[in-house]
């Protein structure tokens, strides 16, 4: 099957089912959903939703549902709005599960639904990789928006985000403000490997997301930008609340470390701040490159973080190769400065320093002023190569 091919048998489907001659319809329907991997998403939506027509009771309601999950990652406002006045008036029920799970995330309805009436926190502990993003310049954004504008643009802004997420298995835990959290993934069936490698894609394809949005703002907010860090780890998930109002969440060390390395993003020159954790577990480091930042120790915590910046994808466009060629130098200084070549390490640092891209600047000082302090007091040596921050 080909695309074209597909639209003209949806059409023919569609044609047969107008004239009464429906089981014909839902044979070519049904042969339609064997090959969606060539229709688009529209296409999709609309064979469930054909399908839907011609069926009753529970698979009418499956189909309306099938169309929903495919639309409510689509801007088609009129046919979602169509589809889910057709699902109310099929299943009241299901109609207001389908619109709770846009508060509450429809991956996590199952257990909302199966916990709600219990007592307490009903927890478990997991291992997943968390993301926070947060919006650099929200304030020039606030002050040049009324509060309508402002809300709308947000809205837009977390809708784009949100699929991107969604797309890569991660569900947005909650809106912080103008951050997100998001973790990759609740499907226990997931491994590690594909957590880390999925929260990563979904961080950097949130970038060319902002990107492709900020040509929609108006003049003055072109610097609107997005720092991002994730961090993988041990957390308990599961509902938390009171018995009037609960909601799933995941809490822990890990998420507390994962908001830090967001935040660290532009004192650190960085734009996606990743933890080793995330790195050991990426299923395929080739795609990515990967810019090692040294090891930190946040403020409030006793052990050092290993950290990494995560800019973009291996050959992605014209910059990828001087972004590379920069992460080899930085590789060279962290190995001379680990053997204690100090000297090496100077000439490296400096070099970047005076050479980086802008971008990158704020890191590079950093490491510049933290080699150069130890070395003028003799400690050198003995220091550990950890960097102390002293400020969140």
């Amino acid at each position: 099957f080909e695309s074209s091919r597909s639209q003209f048998a949806l059409v023919h489907s569609l044609f047969l089912s107008n004239k009464g001659e429906v089981d014909q319809a839902k044979t070519e329907l049904t042969e339609l959903l064997e090959h969606r991997n060539v229709l688009n998403q529209i296409q999709l939506a609309k064979v469930y939703h054909a399908l839907a027509q011609m069926s009753e009771g529970n698979k009418r309601i499956a189909y309306l549902k099938n169309a929903l999950a495919i639309l409510d990652k689509t801007e088609h406002l009129s046919f979602r709005e169509k589809v889910e006045k057709e699902l109310e008036s099929a299943s009241r029920a299901e109609y207001l599960l389908h619109a709770a799970g846009r508060f509450a995330g429809k991956e996590q309805m199952q257990s909302l639904i199966s916990q709600a009436g219990s007592d307490g926190f009903q927890g478990k502990e997991t291992e997943m990789a968390v993301l926070f993003s947060d919006i650099r310049g929200f304030t020039t954004l606030s002050e040049k928006l009324s509060p309508q504008d402002l809300i709308t643009t947000l809205n837009r802004f977390f809708t784009l985000m949100t699929r991107v997420i969604s797309d890569y298995g991660g569900y947005v835990d909650k809106f912080i403000g103008d951050a997100i959290m998001a973790v990759f993934s609740i499907n226990p069936e997931s491994t590690k490997e594909e957590n880390c490698q999925n929260a990563v894609m979904a961080a950097i394809h949130m970038r060319s997301e902002l990107n492709r949005f900020k040509l929609t703002l108006g003049e003055g907010l072109e610097n609107l930008d997005v720092g991002v860090g994730v961090h993988f780890g041990k957390m308990v998930s599961g509902l938390i609340g009171s018995p009037q109002k609960r909601s799933f969440t995941v809490i822990g060390d890990a998420v507390n470390t994962a908001s830090r390395l967001e935040g660290l993003t532009k004192q650190l020159g960085g734009t996606l701040v990743v933890s080793e954790e995330v790195v050991q577990h990426l299923s395929d480091t080739e795609k990515f490159i990967i810019r090692p930042m040294g090891s930190y120790r946040p403020k409030g915590k006793k052990n050092p973080i290993k950290l990494f910046d995560i800019p973009a994808l291996s050959g992605d466009d014209c910059w990828s190769q001087d972004i590379q060629n920069e992460a080899d130098e930085l590789v060279k200084y962290h190995q001379a400065n680990a053997e204690n070549k100090y000297k090496e390490a100077g000439d490296l640092i400096q070099n970047l320093t005076e050479n980086s891209m802008p971008q990158y600047q704020a890191g590079y000082d950093l490491l510049k002023q933290e080699l150069f302090k130890h070395q003028e007091s003799e400690e050198y040596q003995n220091w550990d190569k950890v960097i102390n921050l002293f400020s969140k």
